[in-house]
């Protein structure tokens, strides 16, 4: 997981999933634990490459 699939499944959420987007936003400013922030990046990532219309299998990755 690279920073820039954190952002593009931020902007994903930001445009598409609402739920998906303040539940990353609750969890990483509940704590500011860096343990905290990867795992709601990571679970951020894993839903908006789940939810790709290639299913997160493009080239590249």
């Amino acid at each position: 997981m690279t920073r820039a699939d954190v952002r593009a499944a931020l902007m994903w959420a930001l445009e598409l999933d609402r739920v998906a987007l303040l539940a990353h936003r609750a969890a990483v400013h509940s704590s500011k634990s860096d343990l905290t922030r990867r795992r709601a990046d990571k679970a951020l990532v894993e839903q908006w490459r789940a939810r790709r219309p290639d299913g997160g299998t493009s080239a590249g990755e």
